[in-house]
């Protein structure tokens, strides 16, 4: 051991362990990089920006796709490899997710210079690690190109959505790793080419007896770009009925569905209580038309007035949905008329042989309202029966009687055979909803040897009056 008893060579040995410590601190500071070997991956969109944007999309747009150049330096010289990922799905405003198969990726042949690429041929966007590239043994620099393709076919949904893909670079054989983030957008336009067509204007079908043509109306539904499944469905939100709240007969209205996507048939009372599937299909552009029209020999019994109900139209597809009301107006024009059937010739009687059986004339009466109000049917004998040198027959050989047909309304008189009386008298009233109804008036004449040679006739008039 050495001792050093000179103050002045003790300060020269810390003197010198001090210069020996600052070249030692030196020395360190500027040892070799390879203590700190450095590998960067960098993620460049060929459009700029640090995000990957697709958009607006619609079904005319062109095939998009994009290009994003991923670099990779490295000092380390070991060999490595680059991996993708999706990190964050495709979410829309409407927390929709985007379907896996709607965006494609593969690398471009060539456009590396020393590794080897991988995923050449084209797949749906991973959310496992997919391998890129590798590079060659030496783990040189290098750079290359992959490709986003969006698949049209395969989108579903509209909306903006937003996902993010991970690269990692990672030495064969190391712990040490890299990542480098890629925001994604994707604008996917709404299908906007959805059209409405109705015969009683902008959201309105309107019926009516006044004309034959007013008897049909339709409503038209026109789109385009359809991607997925599209389904109408057809209720009734509130039935037709007029300003008493009287609703008119439903089974009196047919509708039927005409498009290629099969549909509907049936009439009101179809969807009266519950909603009908109307139309269904995959059809990319395509229009349904829904028809209605009157039932003539059903709409006979509805009274006149206007009559007001409506309509839903609920759309369903995969990119939107629509409930649509539609106004549905039938307009019943009055009808007050009559028919009558007189045999043929008239009330004549002719070839009458005292003793034999008595001769029968018959006359049928239709009556049709649809007024609401009751109301009667008047016989007025013009000429008495009356031979042709104007002899008049005896009273109490002329009768009448009226029959109501089956099922028919209202009230009769002249139930039994009675003396046909003279001028005007009622022979039918309706009942108080003055429905109409079919009735027939027969006329007797009984031979009798008081008759004088000839052929007798008489004239009649019916006449229909409110009450």
């Amino acid at each position: 051991m050495i001792f050093l008893s000179n103050p002045d060579q003790s300060l020269a040995l810390r003197e010198i362990k001090d210069i020996a410590c600052a070249i030692l601190l030196c020395s360190f500071l500027m040892a070799p990089t390879s203590l700190y070997a450095a590998m960067n991956l960098s993620v460049n969109p060929s459009e700029g920006g640090n995000s990957l944007r697709f958009g607006p999309i619609d079904s005319a747009s062109a095939v998009v796709s994009k290009e994003v150049r991923l670099r990779i330096t490295s000092d380390e010289h070991q060999q490595y490899q680059v991996f993708q990922r999706v990190q964050n799905p495709l979410i829309n405003e409407k927390g929709t997710i985007l379907d896996q198969e709607a965006i494609k990726n593969y690398t471009l042949s060539g456009s590396n210079s020393l590794g080897t690429l991988y995923a050449q041929n084209e797949t749906s966007l991973a959310y496992g690690e997919e391998l890129l590239y590798t590079s060659n043994p030496n783990g040189d620099d290098d750079s290359f190109t992959v490709i986003y393709r969006i698949d049209k076919d395969q989108l579903s949904q509209g909306g903006n959505f937003l996902g993010k893909i991970i690269y990692t670079v990672r030495p064969i054989g190391g712990n040490s790793l890299q990542d480098a983030f890629l925001d994604i957008a994707l604008d996917i336009a709404e299908n906007k080419n959805f059209e409405l067509e109705s015969s009683g204007g902008k959201g309105v079908i309107r019926l009516g007896t006044g004309t034959s043509n007013d008897y049909q109306g339709f409503i038209k539904f026109s789109f385009s770009g359809n991607r997925g499944v599209i389904r109408i469905f057809q209720e009734m939100d509130t039935p037709p009925q007029n300003d008493l709240s009287e609703p008119i007969d439903p089974a009196s209205i047919n509708c039927v569905t005409t498009n290629k996507g099969g549909g509907f048939s049936g009439n009101l009372n179809e969807f009266i209580q519950k909603r009908s599937l109307v139309y269904s299909s995959q059809e990319e552009n395509d229009s349904v038309a829904i028809n209605f029209e009157i039932q003539k020999d059903k709409i006979v019994d509805a009274k006149a007035g206007s009559y007001q109900g409506q309509i839903r139209y609920v759309v369903e597809s995969e990119q939107f949905s629509k409930i649509i009301p539609v106004n549905f107006l039938i307009d019943v024009s009055p009808i007050f008329n009559m028919e009558v059937d007189y045999p043929q010739g008239g009330v004549h009687f002719t070839g009458l042989i005292p003793g034999t059986t008595p001769q029968m004339k018959e006359i049928n009466v239709r009556v049709f309202s649809n007024l609401g109000r009751p109301y009667m049917v008047t016989q007025n004998v013009q000429t008495r029966l009356t031979n042709q040198t104007g002899e008049n027959i005896a009273p109490d050989l002329f009768s009448m009687k009226v029959e109501l047909l089956k099922d028919n309304p209202g009230r009769i008189e002249f139930a039994g055979f009675s003396t046909v009386p003279e001028g005007s008298a009622p022979v039918f009233f309706s009942n108080n909803k003055g429905e109409s109804s079919q009735f027939k008036v027969l006329y007797r004449l009984d031979p009798s040897l008081e008759l004088k040679a000839g052929e007798y006739t008489a004239a009649f008039m019916y006449s229909l009056n409110e009450i």
